[in-house]
C-alpha cells in the first residue's frame, strides 16, 4: 500500500489541491472539516448493458474527482497545500454555476473583457481577494478533436466542479469548428488567464490570432492541459500530465514565456488550407497569418493565405519550434489527408515514404546574423558570428522546448518557458540509415550527445558582455538565423512551425527566424507552471 493509499486515497488517485475550508458566522452551528484534498482519479467505464457482468466493462478509463476531509494536513500533502480558501461541502451547491458557455463561436457576438467573467451570483462566502491574480479573470478553451480526444470529459469531471468549489468564475469555449479559436482569440483586449486544453497547435494558433490588447504589453496567462499528440510545450515545462497541469493552475505561478517570430518569403502559404475539408479542430485554420509588405505595415489576414504576390511575406509567433528538411517533411506528409486516416501509425508511415529516397536538402543557414549575438557551440565553445552552414543538410530545427514528444528530448539545453535563446539542431547530408538512428537517439535521454559529429547543437543567445536583455516592447527579437533554401522541388521547401506546415516557394527569398521575446501581437505571454 502505498502513502496516498494509506490516507484513504484509490491506488488510481492523483493528488490536486488541498485547501482551508472557508467558514463564517454563518456556518456556526454546522461543523465542517478543517480541510479539503480534491484528487484526480479514474474508474473503469461501464457498459451500457447493465445485466453483464463487472469483466465485460469497457477497459477505458475515465476520469472523476475525488475529494476527501482531513482535520490538519498529512505531510504527504503539504506540497498541495492552497494559500487560499475553498467552499464548504455541499455549500457550493446552492449557489449558481460560475461559468458561462460559448458553443459555437463562429455565431457568438462575445467580446471577450475582465467584465465579462463576472456572474451574476457570488460565490458564497468565498475571499476572492485570496485567489491568485491568474485564477480571477479565466477563460477555457476546450479544442474538443484534439489528440486524445478527452478533453470535454476532463473539463466536465475535474476541471468545471473543481473550479466550482473554489468559487473561480470562468468563461467555457468548446470548439465547433477550425475557426473557434481564431473567433475567441481576436475577442481578447483585456488582462486574461487562458486554458487550453489541447496541443501545441492550438496554443501557437491562439497565440497567432490574438486581436489587440487595449493597452500596449498588457500581460496574459496561459496554462495549457496537454490533450494532444505531441504536446511539446507542455512536456517541456514540467507540465507533463493532464493531473500536474490542472494542479498548478491553483498552485502555479506565471513565468514569462518566450516566442519566436518568423517571417517567411513572399508567396508562403501554410498547408492546412489546402484540405478544409478536415475536422480536426485541432489543426489552425491558416487564418491567423500576418501579411507585412516590405514598407514595414502589418496587419492580420482575416482569410487563408494561398497567393501573396511579391510584395508580402507571410509572418508567424511559434512556442515551440520550427523545423526544415526531414522532419518539416515528416509533419507534412503525416498531416495530409491520406495520412490523417491511419490515426497514431501516420508519422511511422510518413517516416518510412520520406526515407525510401535521399534527403539532402541544398540551402545555406546562416546563424547570429545580427551582431548584437553570439554562437555557442555546447558546452561553452564560442564561434564566429556570422557563422554559415553552406553545405547540404539532412535535419534542421530551431527550438525553445527540449522535448517534442513526453519521451522524445531533442534539445536538452533547451529551458523553457522563460530563456530567451535558441537552440538549434543540425545535421548534414548523410546516409538514411544514419539519419534513421540520429531521429530515433532521442527516445534514449542524453543519447543524442553520444552522435558525435554526425549531430551538431548550437545556442544563440545575446552577447554577455553588452548585458543584453530580452525585448519586452512590441519589437520582434534580433535577426538570429536566416536560411535560403537552394530547392526547386516543393517537396524539399516545406516548412513546419508548431505543427503547421508551411510551403516556401523557390527562390523567393530567405526564411528569417528571430531572437526569441515575451511579445506577441502586442501581449506580454505568460505561462502558469
Amino acid at each position: 500500500m502505498t502513502s496516498l493509499e494509506s490516507l484513504g486515497l484509490p491506488s488510481t488517485a492523483v493528488p490536486l489541491v488541498i485547501a482551508p475550508v472557508a467558514l463564517s458566522s454563518a456556518h456556526s452551528t454546522q461543523t465542517f472539516p478543517q480541510y479539503i484534498l480534491f484528487a484526480y482519479a479514474e474508474k473503469h467505464r461501464a457498459s451500457p448493458d447493465s445485466k453483464q457482468s463487472t469483466s465485460s466493462f469497457n477497459q477505458d478509463l475515465i476520469p472523476y474527482l475525488f475529494e476527501k476531509s482531513f482535520s490538519s494536513v498529512p505531510q504527504e500533502l503539504e506540497q498541495y497545500l492552497a494559500p487560499y480558501p475553498v467552499l464548504p461541502p455541499q455549500v457550493h451547491s446552492t449557489s449558481h454555476k460560475h461559468h458561462h458557455y460559448h458553443q459555437d463561436l463562429s455565431t457568438s457576438s462575445h467580446t471577450h473583457s475582465a467584465q465579462s467573467n463576472n456572474t451574476t451570483s457570488k460565490p458564497i462566502e468565498t475571499d476572492t481577494d485570496a485567489l491568485p491574480r491568474h485564477l480571477k479573470y479565466l477563460t477555457i478553451i476546450n479544442s474538443t478533436t484534439s489528440g486524445t480526444h478527452r478533453s470535454s470529459e476532463i473539463y466536465f469531471a475535474i476541471l468545471a466542479p473543481l473550479l466550482n468549489r473554489f468559487g473561480v468564475s470562468h468563461v467555457y469555449v468548446a470548439t465547433s469548428s477550425k475557426t473557434s479559436v481564431k473567433t475567441h482569440a481576436q475577442s481578447f483586449t483585456d488582462p486574461s488567464t487562458v486554458v487550453l486544453l489541447s496541443g501545441d497547435t492550438s496554443v501557437s494558433e491562439f497565440i497567432n490570432c490574438l486581436g489587440t490588447p487595449e493597452h500596449q504589453l498588457q500581460p496574459l496567462c496561459l496554462l495549457v492541459i496537454p490533450t494532444g499528440t505531441g504536446n511539446a510545450l507542455a512536456n517541456s515545462c514540467g507540465l507533463s500530465s493532464i493531473p500536474i497541469a490542472i494542479s498548478r493552475l491553483f498552485l502555479g505561478n506565471p513565468k514569462p514565456l518566450a516566442n519566436l517570430f518568423v517571417e517567411f518569403p513572399p508567396g508562403s502559404h501554410t498547408g492546412s488550407d489546402q484540405d478544409e475539408s478536415s475536422s480536426d479542430n485541432d489543426r489552425p485554420s491558416s487564418s491567423c497569418s500576418t501579411v507585412v509588405d516590405r514598407s514595414g505595415s502589418a496587419g492580420s489576414s482575416d482569410t487563408a493565405v494561398t497567393d501573396l504576390g511579391s510584395s508580402s511575406a507571410l509572418t508567424f509567433y511559434a512556442i515551440a519550434i520550427v523545423s526544415w528538411a526531414v522532419h518539416a517533411s515528416l509533419v507534412a506528409d503525416s498531416d495530409s489527408p491520406a495520412y490523417r486516416t491511419l490515426g497514431s501509425t501516420r508519422f511511422q508511415k510518413a517516416a518510412e515514404e520520406n526515407l525510401a529516397r535521399p534527403q539532402r536538402y541544398r540551402g545555406t543557414v546562416t546563424l547570429g546574423v545580427d551582431s548584437t549575438l553570439d554562437v555557442i557551440k555546447p558546452p561553452s565553445k564560442q564561434i564566429k558570428a556570422p557563422y554559415t552552414l553552406d553545405h547540404d543538410h539532412a535535419y534542421l530545427l530551431f527550438s525553445l522546448v527540449s522535448k517534442i514528444e513526453k519521451t522524445y528530448t531533442i534539445s536538452p539545453n533547451s529551458n523553457p518557458p522563460s530563456a530567451c535563446e535558441l537552440h538549434v539542431v543540425h545535421t548534414d547530408y548523410t546516409s538514411n540509415e544514419d539519419l534513421l538512428a540520429m531521429m530515433m537517439a532521442p527516445y534514449t535521454d542524453g543519447a543524442f550527445f553520444k552522435l558525435g559529429d554526425n549531430v551538431q547543437y548550437y545556442n544563440l543567445r545575446y552577447k554577455t558582455s553588452n548585458n543584453a536583455q530580452p525585448s519586452r516592447d512590441s519589437q520582434p527579437g534580433p535577426l538570429a538565423a536566416q536560411v535560403w533554401p537552394g530547392e526547386s522541388n516543393p517537396t524539399y521547401q516545406r516548412w513546419c512551425l508548431d505543427g503547421v506546415t508551411v510551403h516556401v516557394p523557390a527562390n523567393a527569398g530567405p526564411v528569417k527566424i528571430h531572437l526569441p521575446t515575451y511579445v506577441a501581437h502586442g501581449w506580454t505571454l505568460n505561462l502558469v507552471t
